[in-house]
Formats: C-alpha cells, sequence, structure tokens
C-alpha cells in the first residue's frame, strides 16, 4: 500500500535499485566466472605447451610402444623432475594410445591400464583438454591440493604429426587463487561503479521527467481551476442576466439581484453596492442584510474620506484594503 501511494521517482529509485542490483549479481558472477575459465584455461595451455615443449624432444617411438624398461624409466624421470616438476606442476603421466601409463612420476602408477576418459580421448585425438579437478587416490593425487587444473595435451614425436600418445599434466590451482581473486575484486570493482553511475544517470533522468509532470500536473490543475471559475463566473452571469431581464430598469432590486449573486459567485460573506453620488459614496445594496445598517441611504461619505475607493477610481481595478480602511462604510 505504502509503495502506491509513493511518488513515481520514489517507486522508480526503489523499482530500478532492485533491478540495478541483480544484474550487477548476475553481472559480477557471470563476468568473474567467464575470466576465471579463461585465466584457468590459458594456465592450462602455458603447462601443456611447457610440457610438450621438454618431452616431445626427449621421447622416442620405442618410449610409446609399451612400458620403458627401467634404465629408460629413470632416464625419463630425471629429465621430468629437473624440467617439468615444481611447485606448479605436481604430476605428470605419459599414456600410450590405448590408455597404458608409460611413466608417471609416481612410479607405483607405470603399467597401469585405466579406462580412457572424455578429456584423454580428446588429447589422443589432437587436442588439448583441461577442466578443474580434485585429487583422487586412484591416480595418486592426494594428500597436498585441495584443487588442480587437469590438462591432457596429445603427444607428437618429433618431426611427425601423428599422434602418438597423450600427456596428463596435474598444475596446482591455487598459485592462480591471487590472481582469480584480485580479477574478481577488479571486475566487481568496475561492474559496480559502471551499474552506480548508469542509476545515478537514470535517477537524475527520472527525477527531472517526475518534476516536469509534477509541473505539467499543477499547471493543468491550475488551468481546470481557472476554467471552473470562469464556467462559474459565466453561470452566475447568465443567471443575472436572466433575472435582471424581469426586473424593471433603474431599480433597486436590480442592485439587490447583483450583490446577491456577487456573494454566491465568490462565496462572500458580505457584499455591499456603493454609488457615487454629488462625490459621496451611498450605499443602495448589501447582502446578506446586516442588521447593523438597516438604511444605507444615510450612509454618505465624501470620497476624499475614503483613500482605499479612490485607487479603485484611478486605476479602475480591484484593490485589497484592511477593515480598518472600510470602517466608516458601516
Amino acid at each position: 500500500k505504502l509503495f502506491k501511494k509513493s511518488s513515481l521517482l520514489t517507486r522508480f529509485s526503489l523499482l530500478a535499485l532492485i533491478v540495478v542490483m541483480i544484474v550487477a549479481i548476475v553481472a559480477v558472477w557471470s563476468l568473474q566466472r567467464l575470466l576465471e575459465q579463461n585465466i584457468i584455461l590459458q594456465e592450462a595451455h602455458n603447462a601443456a605447451d611447457q610440457v610438450e615443449t621438454v618431452l616431445n624432444n626427449n621421447l622416442s617411438l620405442s618410449d610409446l610402444a609399451g612400458t620403458p624398461d627401467p634404465a629408460r624409466l629413470q632416464q625419463i624421470n630425471a629429465f621430468v623432475r629437473k624440467e617439468i616438476i615444481h611447485e606448479h606442476i605436481v604430476r605428470i603421466i605419459i599414456y600410450s594410445r590405448s590408455g597404458q601409463i608409460i611413466y608417471s612420476d609416481d612410479m607405483e602408477m607405470v603399467g597401469q591400464s585405466l579406462p580412457i576418459s572424455e578429456k584423454l580421448a580428446k588429447a589422443l585425438d589432437g587436442q588439448v583438454a583441461s577442466d578443474i579437478t580434485t585429487p583422487t587416490e586412484e591416480l595418486g593425487e592426494h594428500g597436498q591440493h585441495d584443487k588442480l587444473i587437469e590438462v591432457y595435451a596429445p603427444i607428437r614425436i618429433q618431426g611427425s604429426d601423428e599422434v602418438r600418445g597423450a600427456y596428463g599434466i596435474y598444475h596446482d590451482l591455487e598459485v592462480l587463487d591471487s590472481q582469480i581473486t584480485t580479477m574478481r575484486r577488479y571486475v566487481g570493482l568496475i561492474l559496480g561503479l559502471g551499474l552506480a553511475v548508469l542509476y545515478i544517470v537514470l535517477f537524475g533522468i527520472v527525477r527531472n521527467a517526475s518534476r516536469k509532470l509534477i509541473r505539467t500536473n499543477e499547471e493543468n490543475l491550475r488551468l481546470l481551476e481557472e476554467e471552473r471559475t470562469r464556467r462559474s463566473e459565466l453561470t452566475a452571469l447568465y443567471e443575472i442576466s436572466r433575472e435582471l431581464a424581469t426586473v424593471a430598469p433603474k431599480s433597486d432590486e436590480t442592485l439587490d439581484i447583483i450583490v446577491r449573486r456577487a456573494a454566491e459567485t465568490i462565496h462572500s460573506t458580505y457584499v455591499s453596492a456603493l454609488l457615487i453620488e454629488n462625490g459621496n459614496v451611498v450605499g443602495r445594496a448589501t447582502y446578506p442584510v446586516r442588521d447593523d445598517i438597516q438604511n444605507l441611504d444615510f450612509q454618505c461619505i465624501p470620497v476624499a474620506n475614503l483613500p482605499f475607493l479612490q485607487r479603485v477610481l484611478k486605476h479602475d481595478e480591484p484593490v485589497i484594503v484592511k477593515s480598518s480602511e472600510v470602517n466608516d462604510l458601516t
């Protein structure tokens, strides 16, 4: 009920504020989510490029044909730990095309064959696939990290475009936390300021429009009231003319009709008709008839004694005077 009774500006302000807040929440969440995914995807590709640069030049077809002998595994393990494994990349797994684990920095996993997942299938098809994952005992990623970026990239031996296997790369997501947090704050701040400016601009536009509507409405009401007054005056004049048509010319009844209709039209408590005869003001009619004035004909006052009446005669227009100025008339 209060909302319906409130002004247009108030209702707009509340509704616009609610809409802007909803839009801000959805926009901030969506944009932050999109940028976060882009950051993670970019980091995933960087990790894949880093691993491919090192391993593609150090692996041979025989390494991917089956489980390498222990000596070769030690060689692969040595340059993987030297060139790839660090605080960001926490696990490397090399798969053959059949899905068998050829190498892992967790040697207990070497030789195992796991079901080919959707992401691994994409890598074996020549694409880079990534996702956010939680550590699992199945892949030996337990205990140290809450979330990891799981990246699968194809293996192409140097000099060949054929996919011979795939890398499974597990990147610590925590290293991106500060970057993602900064991005979220920046996006929230920029969108928040932008929507705040938009709200202020819209508020200003609607406020000006509301004020214009109020002024227009007030002007229309004033014109309507003036029109009603004119109609009332015209009606009164018409009724006076009808009544005067039945009265004899120069009759005192004429003045009685005029003052009575004047009192009714302007809603006055007292109206009197004053005539100037031989330089004196003479009262001829009054409405309603007052007990303290029985015969106005005896009220003959020189015009010179009534300054307000002189102003009326001089400027030919109505004037408003204090009651003390007209006491002599009563």
